[in-house]
């Protein structure tokens, strides 16, 4: 049977195709290239996320320390922060490049923002877009 079948598209909901198309046998497959998030941040936290985010912006390097067990390390995270903004609502949006040898991780941006507690209170950080390269 050389009939071609095609299958339909299955997605969770609220998940959104901008273009899909088959890659050639030969092409390597796509890898991740920035993610983007969103955080609420309560009213009374706001003013100081704000300032936080102003300077994390304005400064061309964030050094963090990274703990693991038996290790420490400093890691940049400004260099693989792409953009973000806190609206008026108070919703945290922002995007995180990937990179091959190491990316930084949404949690690490919270802390460098004083915003980590909220996290570990509940709040929910909500994964809300993916770039991929094209292989």
């Amino acid at each position: 049977d050389d009939d071609i079948r095609i299958r339909p598209i299955a997605a969770p909901p609220g998940f959104d195709w901008n273009d899909a198309h088959p890659l050639p046998p030969d092409a390597r497959p796509p890898q991740p290239r920035a993610v983007e998030y969103s955080f609420p941040v309560h009213d009374a936290r706001r003013v100081a996320a704000l300032a936080a985010l102003q300077s994390l912006l304005a400064s061309e390097s964030w050094p963090l320390t990274r703990r693991r067990p038996q290790r420490e390390s400093i890691f940049d995270l400004r260099p693989h922060l792409i953009g973000a903004d806190l609206t008026a609502e108070g919703l945290l949006q922002f995007r995180l490049k990937v990179a091959p040898d190491g990316s930084a991780r949404p949690e690490e941006l919270l802390e460098a923002l004083a915003l980590r507690d909220l996290l570990d209170r509940g709040a929910v950080l909500t994964r809300t877009g993916l770039e991929l390269s094209e292989g």
